[in-house]
């Protein structure tokens, strides 16, 4: 136990090395346990050794013994990285603890400034990167580079690869740094996040600050690292000087990569003015990218005048030639159709290749462009890779693929964290159908109203129309016990403002009629200017809406009311061409009766279409509306329709329903007439039944029917005694009274009859002199029967 010194852990590890060999550094756990029972005071040190045996640190030192000078200083720059990575660890303990380890294991490392092992990763000097302008451009003109460079500009990766990495093994940092590149992007082959970081770390320890940089968007993008945005800033920070040093001296990569910085800000404050200046300079020396970023500017006016014909014409250059590693970028152009002709075509041949090799953005798109051509079984296994790729994006397209069973069984449960992740980005889509989970226990085990409220006004906030118009249903339905007039109006405004068809349409009527005036006063003007904007957009029920306005008061324009009216026609035949053609009801029925306003009855072509149009809204069985005319229009007049499937019984078994429901004193009379007088046609016939017709007649009168007055009181004149009478006298005076009553509310045809009653005593002592006033009264107001009846009492 003389042989080491318990407080000093170099000291201790060489011991352990010397007694139980080297391959003890490769069991798990085995040296910390050894430092335990040899040096119990030196606690921190045993567990920063355990978190080196466990993340394989101790195994890769023991593995590296035989590697050259460059590799075994790499994995000392290695273990603090990930050590910082792994949990905070005081920079010089980590530092003595590494330096220990390899001293024991004679590896050539050693980390001469633990200071420099901040937060911020290694290489990230409390002061700026050392960087040597001799240096870098010596290594620019090492001929193996420059063969690499040739390589890359001409398309041949994997050949500019080998060059790099025999450069790199010589000592040059500028092509390790290159190779770290060309690993991180995505051009011929899936990317290499962890070589390329080793390449970043060990160069940016060498001085390289084009490899700092790299290494700190490393950091912000989380490539290979966890992602620390702050992390990636403060490193930028400390290489930025350096790396303009590296610019100046003419490095395309470092100018794209600072220009690219100060133009979008992401490491830094923006200064647009300054980026464009290095990506200028970039894009001259040939580089790809950066003439990409400036296409982008030329197309969004970033810092250039908008021109997107220069732009488009940049986008076609770049998509000819060899070598593009800005494929994913000029894709995303080609799908978008910025600043060049949309083509899905050319976007996917960009994607697809990158997708195939893991590009989880590139995924997304090549799943969008599959959407687009309704291929949703392949969209979906794209949607899939890309969200399992650590696409956030993805998540939203997926989730919406498993709740509306798009290209995969439907699944609420799989949809739902999907769409939770989508949510939690805050994307409008997954807000939306998220809020199906709160509002109805089919979709999620819970309801809460307010957390769906919320879901719904922040994907309205970002513009989703069916929100605004859920939110405008919300607050109409006493479903959710939230009705508010006001607020149902204000959502709906938002939702027609934003595009939605239907608000349109709603919004347009309830500006004719709503049933809080002080909420949405009457307003024919707003009224027109929605249903015509809902019209543009081919909307069949406004231009319904619309021939009915103009029909009508206080408009009244006949000719605008039949383009309406013909407009109306064709689009419900469009949108109801393959479907049932009672999809809408209510239309049907206004369309029916605004042909019998408009056009005279002998217009039988009008006819029939009003006639067709009222069976369509009747058959529906939801618009009781279309029950009267249709009724006047078979059974008065005599029209029929194939789209009628109803017997004449059948359809008189309808109507009394109907009645009912309306309290329509006009059906309870026509619908008295066909049953006391019968009926027949091609489609059967309805046997006369005088007492039942009676019935409804009756029902007719309580519902303030005068006809039904005039009708019922015949049928007790003229009939034979009934069981609702006990003696036929009182039947007679119940048809005299009923009579009175039609007369009392100037009815012509009651006045009429009531005088017969008089002159013949009928229900009431006979007065030949009332009777032939009330006669003379009735035939005054145009009564053509009581004429001839006053000419029979002189004759």
């Amino acid at each position: 136990m003389a042989d080491y010194d318990p407080n000093d852990l170099g000291s201790t590890l060489a011991y352990i090395r010397q007694q139980f060999g080297l391959n003890v550094f490769t069991i798990r756990g085995r040296v910390p346990a050894l430092l335990s029972d040899l040096a119990p005071g030196l606690n921190q040190e045993r567990i920063v050794l355990a978190r080196m045996c466990r993340m394989g640190i101790l195994e890769g030192f023991a593995q590296g013994v035989q590697a050259d000078r460059a590799a075994q200083k790499r994995l000392g720059a290695e273990a603090m990285l990930r050590l910082e990575q792994d949990e905070p660890t005081p920079p010089e303990l980590a530092a003595a603890c590494v330096n220990a380890a390899a001293a024991a294991l004679e590896l050539e490392v050693e980390v001469n400034s633990p200071a420099a092992y901040t937060r911020n990763g290694p290489a990230a000097q409390t002061g700026p990167a050392a960087f040597d302008p001799q240096r870098c451009l010596t290594q620019a003109r090492d001929p193996v580079y420059q063969a690499a460079q040739k390589a890359l500009a001409a398309g041949k990766a994997a050949e500019a690869r080998t060059l790099y990495a025999k450069a790199c093994q010589a000592g040059n940092t500028l092509a390790g740094t290159k190779l770290g590149i060309s690993c991180m992007r995505w051009s011929d082959r899936k990317p290499d996040f962890g070589t390329a970081l080793k390449l970043f770390t060990d160069c940016a320890y060498q001085g390289c600050p084009l490899a700092a940089e790299w290494l700190a968007e490393c950091h912000r993008m989380g490539r290979g690292l966890p992602k620390d945005p702050e992390k990636g800033r403060k490193l930028f920070a400390s290489c930025r000087e350096a790396l303009e040093d590296m610019c100046v001296c003419g490095d395309a990569d470092a100018q794209y990569a600072l220009g690219f910085t100060l133009l979008y800000g992401t490491q830094c404050a923006k200064d647009v003015e300054r980026g464009l200046v290095w990506l200028d300079r970039a894009a001259e020396a040939g580089h790809a990218s950066a003439r990409t970023e400036l296409a982008m500017c030329y197309l969004n006016g970033r810092g250039r005048a908008q021109n997107p014909e220069r732009a488009a014409a940049m986008v076609s250059q770049l998509a000819a030639e060899p070598y593009r590693p800005t494929a994913y970028r000029l894709g995303q152009l080609y799908y978008y159709g910025r600043g060049v002709k949309k083509d899905l075509k050319l976007a996917l041949s960009l994607l697809l290749p990158l997708a195939e090799l893991g590009h989880a953005d590139a995924q997304l798109y090549v799943g969008h462009i599959y959407t687009c051509q309704s291929e949703e079984n392949t969209a979906f296994r794209w949607y899939r890779r890309s969200a399992d790729g650590g696409c956030a994006d993805a998540f939203t397209p997926l989730g919406s693929a498993y709740f509306w069973g798009h290209g995969t069984p439907k699944d609420y449960g799989k949809a739902f964290p999907c769409l939770k992740a989508g949510a939690d980005r805050k994307n409008p889509l997954a807000l939306y159908l998220l809020h199906f989970y709160y509002f109805d226990k089919r979709y999620g085990k819970t309801v809460d109203l307010e957390r769906g409220r919320k879901c719904l006004e922040e994907a309205a906030a970002q513009g989703i129309k069916l929100a605004s118009l859920a939110l405008a249903q919300y607050y109409r339905s006493e479903t959710y016990g939230a009705r508010d007039n006001r607020e149902y109006i204000r959502w709906l405004t938002l939702a027609a403002e934003q595009g939605s068809v239907l608000a349109q349409r709603l919004l347009g009527r309830a500006c004719l009629h709503f049933e809080d005036p002080e909420v949405l006063p009457p307003s024919i003007p707003d009224a027109v200017k929605w249903l015509v904007q809902a019209l543009n957009q081919k909307d069949a029920g406004a231009a319904v809406t619309l021939a009915s306005l103009y029909a009508s008061e206080p408009i009244c324009d006949p000719e605008t009311a039949k383009k309406f009216l013909i407009a109306a026609e064709a689009l419900m035949k469009q949108s109801e061409q393959g479907s049932a053609s009672t999809r809408y009801p209510e239309d049907h029925c206004t369309m029916g009766n605004t042909y019998l306003k408009l056009y005279p009855r002998e217009s039988k072509k009008q006819m029939q279409a009003a006639f067709d149009h009222l069976c369509l809204a009747y058959q529906s069985g939801k618009e009781d509306g279309a029950a009267l005319p249709l009724a006047r229009m078979y059974f008065q007049e005599g029209y029929d329709s194939p789209g009628l499937n109803m017997t004449p019984l059948q359809l008189l078994g309808c109507l009394g329903p109907s009645a009912e429901r309306t309290r329509s004193g006009e059906l309870c009379a026509l619908v008295g007439d066909v049953l006391c007088h019968g009926f027949q046609s091609s489609r059967g016939a309805v046997t006369a039944n005088p007492i039942t017709g009676a019935k409804w007649y009756s029902t007719g009168v309580e519902y303030g029917s005068v006809p039904c007055y005039c009708r019922l009181a015949k049928y007790c004149l003229n009939s034979d005694k009934t069981p609702d009478f006990q003696t036929l006298e009182e039947q007679r005076r119940m048809g005299y009274y009923l009579l009175m009553e039609a007369h009392r509310q100037g009815d012509v045809d009651g006045t009429r009859m009531l005088g017969l009653c008089y002159l013949k005593g009928v229900g009431v002592k006979r007065n030949v002199v009332e009777g032939k006033r009330l006669l003379r009264e009735a035939a005054d107001k145009g009564s053509e029967k009581a004429a001839l009846e006053l000419k029979r009492c002189w004759l």
